[in-house]
C-alpha cells in the first residue's frame, strides 16, 4: 500500500509541484504492478514531496 498525505492541499492540488509528486508516485506505483516503463528522472523537488507525503502505513493506529 502507498499512502500519500498532502495535508496542505485540499479537494484538488493547487501546488503544482504536489500534482506532479502525486502523478510520479502512480507512475511508480503502476510501473510497479504492471511492469510498465518509467520516466527515468524527475526534478528532485518531486521525489522530495513525495518522500514528504508519504506515510508509513505501518505505523497508523486506529482511533479508539
Amino acid at each position: 500500500v502507498t499512502y500519500l498525505l498532502a495535508g496542505a492541499e485540499g479537494h484538488s492540488f493547487g501546488e503544482a509541484e504536489t500534482a506532479l509528486a502525486v502523478q510520479r508516485a502512480t507512475e511508480e506505483f503502476l510501473g510497479r504492478c504492471l511492469g510498465g516503463r518509467v520516466q527515468p528522472r524527475v526534478p528532485a523537488s518531486v521525489t522530495r514531496a513525495i518522500k514528504a507525503m508519504r506515510v508509513d502505513v505501518d505505523r497508523l493506529a486506529a482511533p479508539h
